[in-house]
């Protein structure tokens, strides 16, 4: 069952968050959920080098241009962000608004702000969770090179 934590990312999240660590969580894949046109979730997979977060309030996701997670996102706004990993699970609910519709150098990516609204955490003690949704990188110094690029971009005012 899930518990509320508050209105803000916890000091846990704000780590995961932080780009220094995207090296360290580079394959873990995170569910971004927003909003279909017949009002039907709609989930997209997402990872640490598109999701930052400016502060605790706000996190950053630079999305696929035209992809129908960017076209809910900007008619209907609800969203909900899912963390998942070894021992943890966490639901970060929001409202998005597009910042820019092509990224300064990353044309291809929107970039939106996810202003939190509430964060909850689910931990089942007796069967707790072994492992997230992970993938393998092809090239894995050409991925955090583009990384560090798309995370910096996504900080910029």
């Amino acid at each position: 069952m899930s518990r509320r934590l508050g209105d803000m990312l916890t000091d846990d999240l704000m780590a995961r968050f932080d780009p220094k660590q995207f090296p360290a969580l580079a394959d873990r894949v995170l569910v971004l959920l927003s909003v279909d046109a017949e009002g039907r979730p709609h989930p997209a997979m997402v990872t640490h080098r598109e999701t930052t977060a400016k502060d605790p309030r706000n996190i950053r996701l630079a999305l696929w241009k035209g992809s129908s997670t960017c076209r809910n996102l900007a008619e209907r706004h609800g969203c909900t962000l899912v963390v998942v990993d070894a021992g943890l699970t966490y639901y970060i609910k929001g409202r998005a608004a597009e910042l820019r519709p092509a990224m300064d150098g990353l044309p291809y990516l929107t970039l939106f702000n996810l202003a939190v609204e509430e964060v909850l955490e689910d931990v089942e003690p007796e069967e707790p969770i072994t492992s997230g949704i992970t993938f393998r990188i092809k090239d894995r110094e050409q991925y955090l090179s583009t990384g560090e690029e798309i995370l910096k971009a996504a900080l910029l005012p």
